[in-house]
């Protein structure tokens, strides 16, 4: 794991390198990376920017890179930050994380950055959230075996308390077996339905679309 760290620190210089040494208009480099490392012209966008931020801004994360004491989530985690932060307060944000990140997982050292990155610049932070609620949303996903994911990207508070609500609603009666067997997450899944598709005098099943007939198969 370090040795694959110490690899990745090198590809953060190489990459940091190419993406200063690009003043085409078109940034052409981002898709020979793309096609180097066989990844999206997106991504391959995000990895280029990522490592020109590290190798400028944040020496001790390479540091710690190429030492194998992170790995290369870590230091995106630290790249995504710092990013949305003024660069003089960059080192601020090495000092205040780093110490306890080579014991964290990725996962927490993003939570430690999002305290440190509130702190550091409160206001910043504020005018994000505002931008991010701005951009609130409902999404469909198709999802196997005739599935389908309904998300609500909302803010933080918001979520939490339609979380309560349906819980709330989904919660089981007293008589015994009454919840049909069904987990807390269905129950809550049930909830939402009901609650979404029934009107006063319109049961749930009116508003959803017929069913396809399954294929029948006669074997002769």
């Amino acid at each position: 794991q370090k040795a694959h760290a110490w690899l990745e620190s090198l590809q953060i210089e190489l990459l940091a390198a190419v993406h200063d040494h690009d003043h085409t208009p078109e940034r052409w480099s981002r898709e020979e990376v793309a096609a180097a490392l066989r990844l999206s012209a997106v991504t391959a966008a995000g990895r280029l920017t990522d490592a020109a931020l590290i190798s400028r801004s944040l020496p001790q994360t390479l540091t710690a890179l190429r030492d194998g004491r992170l790995t290369a989530a870590h230091a995106r985690a630290l790249a995504d930050t710092a990013a949305d932060l003024p660069p003089q307060l960059h080192p601020e944000l090495e000092h205040r994380v780093l110490p306890r990140a080579e014991t964290q997982t990725p996962a927490q050292l993003r939570h430690s950055l999002r305290r440190a990155a509130l702190q550091l610049d409160p206001r910043a932070a504020e005018e994000r959230h505002h931008a991010a609620a701005a951009d609130r949303h409902i999404r469909l996903t198709a999802e196997p075996d005739g599935m389908a994911t309904l998300s609500a990207y909302l803010p933080a508070p918001d979520a939490l308390a339609c979380l309560h609500a349906l819980t709330r609603i989904a919660a089981p009666p007293d008589t015994p077996g009454a919840s049909g067997g069904r987990t807390v997450g269905q129950r809550r899944a049930d909830a939402l339905l009901t609650a979404l598709l029934t009107t006063a005098d319109t049961p749930p099943q009116a508003h959803r679309p017929p069913r396809r007939p399954a294929p029948e198969i006669h074997v002769i």
